[in-house]
């Protein structure tokens, strides 16, 4: 239940002492969103409106977690800039169905999936919503995924805000920038190599990256690598699709990923907050890890075996399950979790079950005595 529930008194006009509480602290509005759902505050802001003349004691009568009226306009502004990530999905996917509509129904015309996604990309950024654009993890040949990966947000400036920065958590595999157009930089390009890629590499290898004008400079690579026993390889351009390891095995299941755990919050309804970046963050976070587990190195060795970089036999590929992406959410939601805190392994499960046997048995046996002593019980096998 939440507080706009707790109470069926209606507000009146009376004339309440005007006093908030004392305690208020002028800059305790970053946290709102967290602490209030959509239906609160729009609970909140129609009995508001529908008594313009009441008192803040009033108000904070009806709603106990009100600590001031200029909670009101933060609500307003929530409520008119952000809503949820569940209501923008859904007019993005309106918008996006109403042009395919448009495009194949009325004027006749193919459509291919690119162009599904810049539909998608148009409404987002109609609706305000920051976007990731660019992910760059690290594999290597033996079917390791690097320990980081470089994410690039979508931003109105090239950098984070004060206030962005100050409460954004950044999880301790991913390294994160801001992009104005979405794309790499010379800097970003530059925090990949030295933030990424630096801390996880020896001094002797062979780097393989795309033909983006960015990454082509060796001086760039020079500058954080000077050993010249290590290498950077270009692919040729318009070649990736067909030899980016990446491309043909990790991004593949990465994408499949981040779309089911956007179904699962679709389907379940699930509430987050669309401005906070720590959702995309938190995602991606959780996809690369759990592509970092041992079960998945096959699958990374694969994308090098059809590029043609290694000649190896690979073995079984596992595939995701259906009940991973309930563990993505979870961590999306309370953060780090140890499997083992949640999940028992067989002989703690074995061990459970005969003890409950145990002292089931001991609770018959005391419940038929006088049953036996009467020989009034039965024995019926159920086959």
């Amino acid at each position: 239940m939440t507080d706009a529930e707790e109470s069926n008194d209606d507000i009146t006009n009376e004339e309440d002492t005007d006093d908030e509480m004392d305690d208020y602290d002028e800059t305790d509005h970053s946290d709102l969103k967290n602490r209030f759902t959509l239906e609160e505050t729009e609970n909140i802001i129609e009995c508001v409106d529908e008594h313009p003349n009441a008192r803040f004691a009033t108000i904070s009568n009806r709603f106990r977690k009100i600590k001031s009226m200029n909670y009101i306009t933060k609500f307003r502004e929530y409520i008119e800039n952000d809503g949820t990530r569940l209501e923008k999905l859904k007019q993005i996917k309106a918008f996006m169905f109403d042009e395919f509509y448009l495009k194949r129904t009325i004027k006749k015309e193919a459509l291919h999936d690119t162009d599904l996604e810049l539909y998608a990309i148009q409404k987002t950024r109609e609706l305000n919503w920051p976007t990731f654009k660019a992910i760059q993890p690290v594999t290597s040949a033996n079917g390791h995924l690097l320990d980081k990966f470089l994410l690039i947000l979508q931003e109105k400036e090239n950098t984070f805000g004060t206030r962005v920065q100050q409460n954004l958590i950044i999880l301790p595999n991913v390294v994160v920038r801001a992009s104005k157009s979405g794309k790499s930089s010379d800097e970003k390009h530059h925090a990949f190599l030295n933030e990424v890629l630096r801390p996880l590499v020896g001094k002797k290898f062979l780097l393989f990256l795309d033909a983006w004008k960015t990454q082509t400079d060796l001086t760039k690579f020079r500058a954080v690598f000077p050993n010249q026993d290590s290498q950077l390889l270009i692919f040729p351009e318009g070649s990736t699709d067909y030899i980016q390891p990446q491309d043909l095995s990790l991004f593949r299941s990465w994408r499949f990923i981040h779309e089911k755990i956007e179904h699962y919050t679709h389907i379940n309804r699930t509430e987050i907050t669309l401005s906070d970046r720590q959702y995309f963050i938190n995602m991606h976070s959780v996809i690369h890890n759990q592509l970092s587990a041992p079960q998945f190195k096959n699958l990374i060795k694969n994308g090098f075996i059809k590029a043609r970089i290694t000649n190896e036999t690979n073995g079984h590929i596992e595939k995701l399950k259906d009940n991973q992406y309930h563990f993505f959410f979870l961590r999306h939601k309370y953060g780090v979790i140890d499997v083992d805190e949640i999940l028992r392994s067989r002989h703690t499960i074995a061990r459970t079950i005969y003890n409950l046997a145990d002292s089931y048995r001991i609770c018959i046996k005391q419940n038929l005595i006088e049953q036996f002593k009467q020989r009034a019980v039965t024995i019926c096998p159920d086959f």
